[in-house]
C-alpha cells in the first residue's frame, strides 16, 4: 500500500490520437506522479489496427498490468488526482 488507504493502480489505454493522448492522459499521469509515484499507465497504441477491436486491446493491456486494480480510461480523460484514484483502489481491494 501507498500511503494510507491507497494502493497503486494500472491504468490502461487504448488510443489512436498520440497528440490527444499526451495532452490529456499522459499529462495528468506525469503531472500527479509526485503524489502516486507507483501508478501505471499502459498505452496501447492501436492505430495499425494490430488487434480486432478496443476490447482485445484492453484485454492486452489488463494481462500486461503489474497492480491487480486496474482502471480502464480514454486517452482524452484529463485525471485530476491519482491519490483519489488509489484510495478508491483501495476501497475495491477490501472486497478482494
Amino acid at each position: 500500500m501507498t500511503g494510507e488507504g491507497r494502493v497503486p493502480i494500472s491504468i490502461v489505454c487504448v488510443y489512436n490520437d498520440p497528440a490527444v493522448l499526451a495532452s490529456c492522459l499522459e499529462r495528468s499521469v506525469d503531472l500527479g506522479r509526485r503524489e502516486a509515484p507507483q501508478v501505471e499507465l499502459i498505452a496501447i497504441d492501436n492505430r495499425d489496427q494490430r488487434f480486432t477491436s478496443a476490447g482485445a486491446a484492453l484485454n492486452r493491456g489488463v494481462r500486461d498490468a503489474r497492480h491487480p486494480v486496474v482502471a480502464i480510461v480514454h486517452q482524452d480523460v484529463y485525471l485530476h488526482s491519482l491519490a483519489a484514484l488509489e484510495a478508491a483502489g483501495a476501497l475495491l481491494e477490501i472486497g478482494r
